[in-house]
């Protein structure tokens, strides 16, 4: 046990040694040796080939906010030893249109952690953007990148909170009854008093709207998000155009996720992102012109989910969102697994205290690079 114990020291001793062959490139995307990128993501974080191919064209190729820019850890002899990547991003607030980034896909091979890449990696791609006018970078790291944003001063802006409405209660039940047929009787009636209590079983307000699937975005979803954009001018959001969404929700490689508008008189008036694992029915975005429309939407989506026996959905977005108190009305509840949300603002950017105050911000989890729940 002692020379397992040595051993483990000593290979942690060697990797933290200063190296001194590697450099970091900036590079973007159209720039990059591709063969070599995917390769190298498909053997640390993407399942396979095919992965990898379709995330790298849909993430970085096809993103219609700009460029992606590859921050490339190489060795002398040209082996990839560190990757970071950052996203161009668009925001708005008021009438005025903000650049920004977001921070994505971090990998450092194991025998070059504790090098200083993630910090050369932050560092190098802020100044990137700072230097094309964009002021703003935010990022959603996972636990073990929550250090590297500490380390460089990330503003905490809050968290990412998963919000859940059980639909069915069996797989509930079967955890207290184990005798399945006891079980089925008991999550019959208990089903029945859940759906009967529901707010989207008595909702009144569905048949003043038409909800309606929408296979690709157009110009109408543009005249709906300037009238939204009108309405909650002070809310710092993704510019949800046409473009953005057809690439963000319609154009992704599993094609997982259905938009439903909800029309009246042939006008959009609000919009909701459904996605359904095995199990679990998730909205990933939505935003509507009023409380109403947006209570159209969560009745639609919920019967949705029940009706394919999903156990629960969830809806995950930045504390504070705008639209949570709806949700809430529907008898969704705060659970556990908080995410960080960090921010970083140029110091000479106007109004840095607005930003640093989680209200203003309107994001839910389908501001998140990932194509998939």
């Amino acid at each position: 046990m002692t020379n397992e114990i040595d051993t483990r020291m000593e290979r942690a001793k060697r990797r933290l040694q200063p190296k001194n062959d590697w450099s970091l490139q900036k590079l973007y995307h159209d720039t990059v040796d591709k063969a070599s990128i995917k390769g190298f993501l498909s053997k640390n974080i993407w399942k396979s080939k095919a992965d990898a191919d379709a995330l790298y064209d849909w993430k970085y190729e096809h993103n219609p906010f700009g460029k992606t820019l590859l921050l490339v850890g190489e060795k002398t002899d040209r082996e990839l030893v560190g990757l970071g990547i950052f996203m161009p991003w668009t925001l708005r607030r008021n009438s005025g249109v903000i650049g920004a980034c977001q921070w994505i896909d971090l990998v450092v091979s194991f025998s070059y952690r504790g090098q200083g890449i993630p910090n050369k990696v932050l560092q190098d791609g802020l100044n990137e953007f700072r230097n094309n006018n964009s002021p703003v970078c935010f990022a959603f790291p996972n636990a073990n990148s929550v250090p590297v944003h500490n380390e460089n001063k990330g503003f905490l802006l809050g968290y990412i909170i998963r919000y859940v409405k059980p639909l069915q209660t069996g797989y509930l039940i079967k955890r207290f009854i184990k005798a399945p047929f006891l079980t089925r009787l008991v999550s019959i009636v208990a089903d029945f008093f859940l759906v009967f209590c529901s707010r989207e079983t008595w909702h009144g307000s569905s048949h003043r709207y038409a909800v309606e699937r929408a296979f690709a975005c157009g110009s109408d979803f543009d005249e709906f998000w300037q009238r939204f954009r009108e309405k909650f001018s002070s809310v710092i959001a993704t510019e949800k155009t046409k473009e953005y969404l057809n690439w963000k929700y319609i154009n992704t490689p599993k094609a997982n996720r259905q938009v439903y508008c909800a029309k009246k008189d042939g006008r959009i008036e609000g919009f909701i992102v459904l996605e359904a694992t095995e199990r679990l029915g998730y909205i990933i975005d939505a935003a509507a012109i009023d409380a109403v429309v947006l209570e159209c939407l969560i009745s639609f989506a919920l019967k949705a989910f029940r009706q394919s026996k999903k156990d629960s959905a969830i809806f995950v977005c930045l504390e504070n969102n705008v639209f949570l108190n709806v949700f809430k009305r529907f008898g969704f509840v705060e659970r556990e697994g908080k995410k960080h949300f960090y921010i970083y603002l140029d110091e000479n950017m106007p109004d840095k205290e607005y930003f640093q105050d989680s209200r203003n911000w309107f994001v839910t989890i389908g501001d998140c690079d990932i194509d998939s729940m």
